[in-house]
């Protein structure tokens, strides 16, 4: 019989940056594009015409004053491109003279995301003006780096860090300890039937060279494991270099706080910005939107120096650290102020340029775009707890006049009214959707996928589905949909297919109906032994854990047997 209270340990006290946690989030971006959409990593607000228009002028402003041939951008981090795409779509009707000369040059650290991106064609109408690269922020040496602007959304917040604390004047470690309690239950339905993984199968996946595999497996063993921390005197840390040492030592004296606070520190971010400002000209702009603090608490809990989506892991950035080293540089450090935790916008320029950024800020006002962006979205969200729907739809022609509907406000308009019922406005939601993001939302073609196979137009289902599937091979639902195709077209073996490939790619525990049907359909064309180890399977899991599996496919599948 199992203890709830016995905890098992998975990784001993540990950095932030050499935690498990860590380790799963680094590697679910193998998935590549599909990791936005897994994890639901926000995006929202800087793929919007709103912002890339702010950018767009932002590149105007720098631009017209530039007297060089040519005008070079670095976007680093780019993710999924569509950032990319709307500036230059943006730029090159807004300033089609300013965009003949510039020279844009596309770059994440993470290769799979570069190369979907180059096989999605996503610029490909601006081909003489881009280039596509894999650059690690991490590693990169800077030596060519030519640029007359540089940016970076949401770049900052994947540095790796670890957590401090400072207290009378004493600077601590906070290090992380990772458990397991002994009747965690982790499936892996990679195979079939899946297996429930005991402590020491967590264990040696995690430390073996299953890349893949452990990113598919990344949020179930998140979901079962827990964290304990402890604080360890700065001298006391092992691993950290002497170059580390003095860097942090230096931001607390410049810090003087009076009283406890905690913080993230990134020794790499910090050598790694003072590497860019050694090699960039007095006339480039660096710029930074991301969230993060201004201000450090006491109180702060270690669970909120991290913003988790999914199982991938961000980590809230240290502004006043970018200050120090910007100021260290010699360079002028300016930034919008809003709460803590809030989206804030960093311009790095020369002192002389400090003026002139001054006036661009206020012109582009991105804050204030941001807060009406935020605004429409939640006045959307009250009119659908009120169930107002033809004020909802009276709304969104307006917004999309004034190019203010963002994918959060369209992707939940879309849910909301497919749930209601009203599929054709749904469809029409999902196609706004689709044209928006150059044919490439997932979620709107998997609620396409789903008004279509209600609406039996099977051959425009399949269409929607074998897109998903070729935009990126992860995404389980696609294949549930595929299936769910399959039994209505009777293609029982197409069917299995698509079911293993559902139970392969899921990440959650929500697996247990179509793992019920496959054995079914198994039973049903005569495939006696595949469908019995199944049924014996989930029947022996439902006997150790009753409260794992549905109970009514239980009784389905003991009135098969």
């Amino acid at each position: 019989m199992y203890n709830k209270n016995i905890m098992k340990q998975l990784q001993g006290y540990v950095s932030r940056i050499d935690s498990i946690r860590v380790q799963l989030s680094d590697l679910s971006w193998l998935q590549g594009y599909a990791t936005y959409y897994l994890e639901k990593v926000p995006y929202s607000f800087t793929t919007s015409d709103i912002f890339s228009t702010c950018i767009s002028e932002l590149i105007a402003d720098l631009i017209k004053d530039n007297k060089k041939d040519s005008f070079n951008i670095y976007e680093l981090g780019a993710g999924m491109g569509f950032l990319s795409r709307n500036i230059l779509d943006t730029f090159k009707k807004t300033h089609p003279k300013f965009y003949k000369k510039t020279q844009y040059h596309v770059t994440d650290y993470a290769k799979p995301v570069i190369d979907e991106i180059k096989k999605l064609e996503l610029l490909s109408g601006h081909k003489k003006n881009v280039s596509l690269k894999v650059f690690d922020v991490f590693k990169h040496k800077l030596n060519k780096l030519l640029p007359d602007l540089i940016f970076g959304v949401y770049l900052l917040d994947a540095f790796p860090v670890r957590h401090i604390e400072v207290e009378n004047g004493e600077v601590y470690e906070i290090q992380v300890k990772t458990s397991i309690t002994d009747n965690a239950v982790v499936f892996d339905t990679t195979c079939l039937p899946p297996k429930l993984l005991g402590f020491n199968d967590i264990k040696k996946l995690l430390k073996s060279n299953k890349k893949i595999k452990k990113s598919l497996m990344s949020r179930r063993v998140l979901d079962a494991v827990t964290e304990e921390y402890r604080r360890v005197p700065l001298d006391e840390i092992k691993g950290i270099t002497k170059a580390e040492l003095q860097d942090l030592r230096s931001f607390v004296d410049y810090l003087n706080p009076g009283k406890k606070i905690k913080f993230n520190y990134s020794y790499q971010m910090g050598n790694w910005l003072a590497q860019l400002l050694s090699r960039v000209s007095q006339e480039s702009v660096i710029f930074f939107y991301d969230f993060g603090d201004n201000k450090f608490s006491k109180n702060e809990k270690i669970e909120n120096m991290m913003l988790i989506a999914g199982s991938t892991a961000f980590y809230p950035v240290n502004f006043p650290y970018i200050n120090f080293i910007t100021n260290k540089m010699g360079f002028s450090y300016l930034q919008s102020e809003v709460e803590n935790g809030c989206p804030q916008e960093v311009y790095i320029c020369s002192q002389k340029n400090s003026k002139k950024i001054k006036t661009i800020i206020k012109e582009i006002n991105i804050k204030e775009k941001m807060k009406n962006s935020l605004s429409s979205y939640m006045d959307f969200k009250h009119l659908m707890a009120k169930e107002n729907d033809a004020a909802i739809k009276e709304n969104i022609p307006k917004l999309a006049a004034n190019k203010k509907l963002t994918h959060s406000i369209l992707t939940t308009l879309t849910n909301h009214f497919y749930q209601k019922g009203d599929f054709i406005y749904a469809e029409k939601l999902a196609y706004m959707l689709q044209d928006k993001y150059y044919q490439l939302d997932y979620g709107s073609l998997l609620v396409l996928a789903q008004i279509y196979l209600r609406k039996e137009r099977l051959e425009d289902a399949e269409i929607c589905l074998d897109q998903a599937v070729e935009i990126s091979k992860y995404i389980p639902s696609a294949y549930n949909y595929l299936s769910v195709l399959n039994y209505k077209q009777n293609l029982i073996e197409d069917y299995i297919k698509q079911s293993k490939l559902f139970l392969k790619y899921c990440r959650d525990n929500n697996f247990w109906k179509q793992l019920s049907l496959l054995a079914m359909i198994y039973y049903y064309s005569k495939k006696h032994t595949k469908a019995k180890r199944i049924i014996d399977w989930i029947i022996a899991i439902q006997k150790k854990h009753p409260n794992i599996v549905p109970k009514k496919d239980v009784l389905l599948l003991r009135d098969i047997i």
